[in-house]
């Protein structure tokens, strides 16, 4: 399959987006939100296992990937700017998968564009317990969150690559997209440096930000069918710089119309990640193929 990458103007921020046209006689648009610190690439491998015959749409959030570095970026800003896309392609018939904080932007524009999908498939959506939405933040700056301190700028993709492989939760990842995660993360600065694509500081924000945008209220619009994969869950408190349990709300799809949930204990939270060909598989019965 071949992604071509695009650009437009949303609410006054330069968006990237890949594109694969498909073929013309299917009604139906694949689309594709990353999670934090990602970008629109991440689903290579899905898309390689499934090949689908439809439309196909990866967009790459407020400060991540080719798409402009931003602000503000608080979790309602992001789904506003998820919901505008997706008014300006005038995508309808969408079947809409995503990954953790892409799961929390798709339900706030689906609130909104209910009509507009069939379906939704949300990979371990950053869907905390409700009595997390009480404003509290664990640090009083961006600056001050740990993801802050990471390294930014490396010699090449390898580089980053290679220092990664063998940490939590990357060593847990498949290869491919592993790889896939650091060609397409970074950016040439110059002949022998590349930055991140989500540089350090935008991903301390977002992180600082996860529980200001709570999205409950806007559940009982959402009446698509609505499967929610869920990761094994910690023991005791999750800690929130847990990089492996899940971050949903075990309850999340009694607040949905038609939610149908699964549990998959043998899986991490990046679920995506770990498993391109399991989720190429429940994406393939989704749209028949």
């Amino acid at each position: 399959m071949n992604l071509h990458q695009r650009e437009m103007d949303v609410n006054g921020l330069r968006m990237s987006y890949f594109e694969a046209t498909g073929d013309p006689r299917s009604e139906l648009t694949l689309l594709f939100v990353h999670g934090a610190a990602c970008h629109g690439r991440m689903w290579d491998a899905t898309l390689k296992s499934l090949n689908p015959s439809c439309r196909v749409i990866s967009v790459e959030l407020r400060g991540h990937g080719r798409t402009q570095k931003l602000g503000p970026y608080g979790w309602d800003s992001l789904g506003r700017d998820l919901y505008s896309f997706i008014r300006e392609l005038n995508l309808n018939t969408i079947v809409g998968v995503a990954h953790s904080m892409g799961g929390h932007m798709l339900l706030q524009a689906a609130a909104m564009l209910t009509s507009r999908f069939v379906s939704l498939l949300l990979l371990e959506p950053a869907i905390f317990d409700p009595r997390s939405y009480t404003g509290a933040r664990m640090f009083d700056s961006p600056e001050e969150h740990p993801f802050a301190r990471r390294k930014a700028i490396w010699h090449s993709a390898e580089e980053w690559f290679q220092f990664v492989r063998d940490r939590t939760p990357f060593k847990l990842w498949d290869p491919e997209v592993l790889w896939d995660h650091c060609r397409f993360g970074v950016e040439r600065e110059s002949d022998d440096s590349f930055s991140l694509c989500c540089p350090p500081l935008v991903e301390a924000e977002i992180s600082l930000n996860c529980a200001d945008t709570d999205v409950y209220p806007l559940l009982d619009s959402i009446d698509v069918p609505t499967t929610v994969i869920r990761a094994e869950v910690a023991r005791g408190i999750r800690h929130p710089l847990d990089t492996v349990h899940s971050t949903t709300w075990p309850k999340l799809v009694e607040r949905l119309p038609q939610g149908r949930d699964k549990y998959m204990p043998e899986l991490t939270h990046f679920i995506p990640m770990q498993r391109p060909d399991l989720v190429a598989r429940e994406v393939s019965e989704l749209i028949g193929e």
